[in-house]
């Protein structure tokens, strides 16, 4: 089913104020580049879910304690629980409208119209930045979720099924994302319609449909042989710009036009 909605979620991190500020510049963006190709963008927040029974399930409320906050491969507890509530926010919106797009705030779009044909249950990025879904699929995400919280895993079983990371502190960790793909399940849409902004693909695209300007455009040297390092344009006196300057002078370099 065709869908002329999209949705990213967005909810203050209180201790990363910095990387807080920056993300909210992008919303304004985010929805410019969305209703120009013909959606309707929403920013989806934490008190839209708080009435949801996963809500409590995950335990929201008390998430330091829980175990997707003990095992989280991400920098910061408050982060991880960002990147988990985003989940139920997104299920509760293809509750309400059926099907949906959803993506995080930094996913650019520049050709992608409610015309596209994009399957349900699907992701449409490869690092599950973008996808489509509906209440079924938003369920069996968040079932997954609470199956991991109650304990119904068995942990290192779990993250090595998972994550081989070669780090020791790192291997026996996750995310929400590698949740999603190990044990949900969802595929990777065909053709891919998104891509990370340091791809080279980028640059061979006129232009792609999504791009995803992840934090990590501004790593020195992507360990990805099929990435491109923007660092060097990216930093001026060794101090990097904001996410939104990255997003404007990386089209400039792929030569996408703006949404200014």
């Amino acid at each position: 089913m065709k869908t002329n909605k999209v949705a990213c979620f967005y909810t203050e991190l209180k201790n990363v104020q910095k990387f807080t500020k920056q993300c909210r510049e992008l919303i304004d963006y985010w929805k410019k580049s969305w209703s120009k190709n013909g959606w309707e963008p929403y920013v989806l927040t934490e008190d839209y879910v708080k009435e949801e029974e996963y809500y409590k399930l995950l335990e929201f409320d008390n998430f330091n304690e829980s175990n997707l906050c003990k095992h989280s491969i991400d920098f910061h507890c408050e982060y991880t629980r960002a990147c988990y509530l985003r989940w139920l926010a997104y299920y509760k919106f293809a509750k309400e409208h059926g099907d949906i797009l959803w993506c995080d705030y930094d996913v650019i779009n520049y050709q992608l119209t409610p015309d596209n044909d994009i399957k349900v249950n699907k992701i449409i990025s490869n690092c599950c930045s973008a996808g489509k879904l509906n209440e079924e699929g938003g369920n069996r995400i968040l079932q997954e979720f609470t199956d991991v919280q109650k304990g119904e895993y068995d942990f290192k079983t779990l993250a090595r099924l998972i994550n081989k990371h070669p780090d020791e502190r790192l291997k026996y960790k996750f995310s929400d994302m590698m949740l999603n793909k190990k044990l949900v399940g969802f595929k990777i849409h065909k053709p891919l319609i998104a891509w990370n902004a340091n791809e080279k693909v980028v640059q061979t695209q006129n232009p792609p449909f999504l791009i995803h300007y992840h934090n990590g455009i501004f790593s020195k040297n992507p360990n990805n042989k099929n990435c491109f390092s923007a660092y060097d344009y990216l930093h001026i006196d060794g101090e990097r710009c904001s996410r939104l300057e990255a997003i404007k002078i990386l089209e400039e370099i792929n030569n996408i036009e703006t949404y200014d």
